[in-house]
C-alpha cells in the first residue's frame, strides 16, 4: 500500500469519526425538521418505508448484521495472513476495515 493510499484512507477515517459525532444524522434531522417521526435503527426505517412489514425489518437487520460480521471477518482474516507471512493479508484486512467504515457511513447517514 503506498503512502498516498494510507493518507486517503486515514482522511476517510477521519471525516466518519467527525460524522459520527453529530447529536443525529442527516436523515433524521431532516424528518424532524418536517414534523416527522425518526428513526432509531435501520430495521424501524425498513418498517416505516414497506408499511410495517416485520420481514423487511428482520431482513434489513440480517442484512446489516451480515456485513458487519463479513467486514470483521475479512478484517482477522487479513490479519492472520499478516502475521503468518502470507501475501494480500494487508489488502484484506484494509478491505475489511474499509467495509466497516463504509457500513458505519452508511448507517450514520441514514439515521
Amino acid at each position: 500500500m503506498t503512502k498516498r493510499a494510507l493518507s486517503a484512507g486515514l482522511a476517510v477515517a477521519v471525516l466518519l469519526a467527525c460524522a459520527c459525532a453529530g447529536p443525529a444524522a442527516i436523515i433524521n434531522k431532516q424528518l424532524s425538521a418536517a414534523g416527522h417521526r425518526t428513526f432509531g435503527s435501520f430495521g424501524e426505517l425498513a418498517t416505516t418505508l414497506f408499511d410495517g412489514s416485520g420481514r423487511v425489518s428482520t431482513a434489513a437487520t440480517a442484512i446489516s448484521a451480515f456485513v458487519v460480521l463479513a467486514a470483521i471477518g475479512a478484517t482477522v482474516a487479513g490479519v492472520w495472513q499478516i502475521m503468518r507471512g502470507d501475501r494480500g493479508g494487508l489488502e484484506l484486512a484494509a478491505s475489511g476495515v474499509f467495509g466497516v467504515l463504509g457500513l458505519m457511513a452508511a448507517l450514520t447517514v441514514v439515521m
